[in-house]
């Protein structure tokens, strides 16, 4: 027993002891919550910093063009220093406070230099430190921007913005609730005018119109100095310096293209054939690559550079990605470079076809665009199946002619421009093209069933056969007593289908009864003799709407009618008196 206690009371005394020893001062001691708070900060920083990170920044930044300016927020991290990231931003005067270093003045400096100075700075006092140093946030800067633009202004820009990305922002052509209405309006015709224009152009080796290129760009700083920036010489030989970061408040003056100016061409087989303004400076692998790439077929040993006020010639040599080979050579104003083309014959005719619905195999077959008809594609299909419903078989034909992306109708508008319709016409014409049909004119029942040659039509490459089930069934509704649907019967008049369905309702239209084909969905009058087809619906009208104001304006002119001829009477009557006396 007392053993027991002896082992009980020292046990007692060393914990005491131990827990003793961990509260006396330089005793060693665990709290979990001081511990939780750095990781806690260091977590939240980094979410900070993230957040900052995420937000668009317009352009990558290079370091040796940058310049620092009052907001911009950059990340420092010294491990032996501090293991956690720190920002640390630039003061409105220019100045950084860099932990246990100091104050740096980053005025007229690059993101490069203000980097070196603080790298060199803490290398000076701790040799083995590794350090971070980046631009984490770039600041927001107000520039103006004025002259040939869509929409001049002052605009609030991150300060991470080249000048050909704040151009391209005020140049978009986006029709927003801000426009006004004829603003708006005179944009899209813009788009269109400018879409329709380079469309017949396309591929032609020659430019369709003058593209925009901003060449003499003048940028006023706001400490008084300026730069002049050239967009096409940084995007072709991707020239930085020509293409300067914005800076707040510069002024920024976009000037009107002088199209009567000294200007030099390259055309041919290039992905972009263009006039471009001729400067002093300019040679011809600046002009070559002007033409961005050379499209398929581009003959590369017939490169043509031409000076016309001498009259003379030169042959060029380049690789496949444009690079020149040889000596450069320095322009003149009017110098054209003209890349050859390889003449491409399209000697295979090779094409492919679907066959989809009631034939016996469906898939795809191969044909001869322009050649194989379509007997031979419904034979290689294994022909039709008993359920294949000939009269609503129909064929569709991929559309080549390139609709506008921008105003789907266009090319139906251009049908009507010269059209002698009257203005009565315009909307029953704009329903009509509005559901223009790629379906090949061919009557299926006609070309199988009586032999018809004249049905038997070439296909093209990319056709679609469709050959659709039996329907078994018409369709009646409008004004009649039991609308739906009703059982085929083969060779009946619309009159018995509307017969089937309860007859003619109170106040139908009997005149103006028509069979609505399933196939091509022509409206036909029910005569006797036009037998409906399965599949077909059948509408009866009601009588037409007609307003109250107009059969008010119709029982007035009635009115006037009858007193005009009332009067007339009258007056031929009294003179016929007149006369007889």
């Amino acid at each position: 027993m007392k053993r027991k206690i002896t082992k009980i009371i020292t046990f007692l005394f060393f914990l005491t002891s131990s827990i003793t020893f961990g509260q006396m001062k330089g005793g060693y001691s665990i709290d979990t919550k001081e511990l939780l708070i750095p990781s806690t900060d260091k977590i939240s920083s980094q979410n900070d910093l993230i957040r900052k990170e995420s937000n668009p920044v317009g352009n990558p930044v290079i370091a040796e063009y940058y310049l620092i300016g009052p907001g911009d927020v950059l990340s420092f991290l010294v491990t032996s220093l501090s293991p956690v990231e720190q920002p640390i931003i630039v003061s409105p005067e220019n100045l950084l406070m860099i932990p246990r270093i100091g104050l740096i003045n980053t005025a007229g400096k690059t993101l490069y230099q203000v980097k070196k100075e603080i790298y060199d700075s803490i290398k000076s006092r701790i040799p083995d430190a590794i350090v971070s140093i980046s631009l984490s946030k770039p600041r927001d800067i107000i520039v103006t921007i004025t002259g040939d633009v869509t929409f001049p202004g002052t605009y609030i820009f991150p300060a991470s913005y080249r000048l050909s990305t704040g151009i391209k922002i005020v140049n978009q052509k986006k029709i927003g609730a801000e426009v006004y209405n004829q603003q708006a309006y005179s944009l899209y015709k813009l788009r269109e005018k400018e879409s329709e224009a380079e469309k017949p152009y396309s591929e032609s080796g020659l430019a369709g119109s003058f593209t925009k290129i901003y060449r003499n760009i003048i940028i006023h700083h706001s400490d008084g100095s300026s730069t002049t920036a050239d967009m096409e010489k940084a995007s072709v030989i991707m020239d930085a310096q020509s293409d300067p970061y914005l800076r707040e408040g510069d002024v920024i003056n976009i000037p009107y293209e002088n199209y009567s100016a000294p200007q030099i061409t390259i055309s041919g087989a290039v992905y972009r054939p263009c006039q471009i303004p001729f400067k002093t400076s300019d040679k011809a692998s600046f002009l070559l690559k002007a033409g961005y790439s050379f499209r398929d077929g581009a003959d590369l040993s017939n490169i043509i550079l031409l000076f016309p006020e001498e009259g003379k010639s030169i042959k060029l040599r380049s690789d496949s990605l444009m690079n020149l080979i040889g000596s450069d050579i320095k322009l003149t104003a009017g110098c054209a470079i003209i890349v050859g083309e390889k003449k491409i014959t399209n000697t295979n005719p090779f094409g492919l076809v679907a066959v989809k619905g009631n034939v016996n195999s469906p898939g795809v077959y191969p044909i001869k665009s322009g050649q194989t008809k379509l007997k031979d594609v419904i034979d290689m299909a294994g022909g039709f199946t008993l359920e294949a419903y000939l009269p609503a078989s129909y064929i569709l034909r991929r559309e080549t002619n390139g609709m506008s992306t921008i105003n789907p109708r266009l090319n139906a508008m251009k049908l009507f421009q010269y059209s002698d319709l009257t203005l009565d016409d315009t909307s029953r014409y704009n329903l009509h093209s509005d559901y223009m049909s790629s379906m090949v004119s061919c009557d299926f029942d006609k070309l199988f069933n009586s032999n018809s040659g004249t049905e038997n039509v070439r296909l093209d490459d990319g056709d679609l056969i469709v050959v659709p089930s039996t329907p078994k069934r018409v369709y009646v509704f409008g004004q009649v007593n039991q609308p739906g649907y009703i059982e085929f019967v083969p060779n009946k008049t619309l009159s018995y289908y509307v017969e089937k369905a309860g007859g003619y309702a109170q106040g139908a239209e009997k005149g103006r009864s028509r069979i609505i084909r399933a196939k091509t969905k022509v409206w036909i009058e029910g005569t006797d003799d036009v037998m409906v087809m399965a599949g077909d619906n059948i509408y009866v009208p009601p009588p037409p709407d007609i307003s109250t104001a107009l059969k008010l304006q119709t029982y007035s002119v009635y009115a006037s009618l009858m007193a005009t001829t009332v009067g007339i009477i009258a007056f031929i009557l009294s003179t016929y008196q007149a006369y007889n006396k």
